[in-house]
């Protein structure tokens, strides 16, 4: 780990011990960090002669890249599955772009997605992370397009997330799409393209689903999801590609 108190830094050794030297007796701030671990701040007072301070880093639980961001359940060797939120194009009463990365950062930052409440949002991120025996990875996103370039920005993600988290199984885990509108029709688009890398996927409130061919999504178990409120072009739109495929 690396130590840092105003201009003066050290690295721990193998036993975790460290030296800082020469240092004003008073307030100051104790800065530690280290790579997969949470960097952590704390106050100490320093008085003059020998000061002994431990600190207890937490491992890093969430990594991010571009526009990812995934959560990582600590303690876990081997992860089995990504389960991936995707979100629509905008909050229709707000106008808002969407964004499921609230969702797993398990903070809620105003903006909507399937879920709203701070209570919803817990309980989907909990029964989240009850599959496959709690060994998986929930990744949030913001809206990506059913379109070959972002069904590679996914990829490219959870490949790059399981570099900097020691998981390259990230890279070739299977994926259980959840996707709401625009996201429902990009998890049904990215089953067609890349079969062999989905579990399963649930697309809820489509209305913009590729109607050509299944092509390889026909192998993939789907779930699509038509609401009884749901404007009519939608359900014709989910029905039509159901029966299709």
């Amino acid at each position: 780990a690396s130590v840092k108190i105003g201009n003066a830094t050290a690295t721990t050794g193998a036993d975790g011990r460290f030296e800082l030297g020469n240092l004003p007796v008073g307030g100051a701030t104790i800065i530690t960090s280290a790579p997969r671990f949470d960097p952590r701040s704390e106050s100490v007072s320093l008085t003059e002669g020998t000061n002994a301070h431990d600190v207890a880093l937490t491992p890093q639980t969430l990594f991010t890249y571009q526009n990812a961001v995934a959560y990582l359940p600590p303690g876990i060797a081997e992860y089995k599955a990504a389960i991936v939120f995707l979100p629509g194009l905008r909050d229709p009463a707000t106008g808002n772009p969407l964004d499921s990365r609230g969702l797993v950062r398990g903070t809620s930052d105003g903006t909507c997605t399937i879920w709203c409440l701070p209570s919803e949002l817990a309980d989907v991120k909990q029964r989240a992370l009850e599959l496959a025996g709690g060994n998986v990875a929930l990744i949030g996103t913001t809206t990506l397009l059913d379109q070959p370039a972002d069904y590679e920005k996914l990829l490219q993600a959870l490949s790059q997330v399981g570099a900097q988290s020691l998981h390259p199984e990230l890279a070739s885990i299977p994926i259980l799409f959840v996707g709401h509108s625009q996201g429902g029709c990009t998890a049904y688009g990215f089953s067609r393209a890349h079969a062999a890398r989905v579990a399963g996927f649930v697309t809820m409130k489509g209305g913009c689903h590729n109607p050509g061919p299944a092509a390889e999504a026909a192998s993939v178990p789907g779930y699509f999801l038509i609401g009884g409120m749901d404007a009519p072009y939608r359900a014709e739109n989910i029905t039509a590609v159901f029966e299709a495929g």
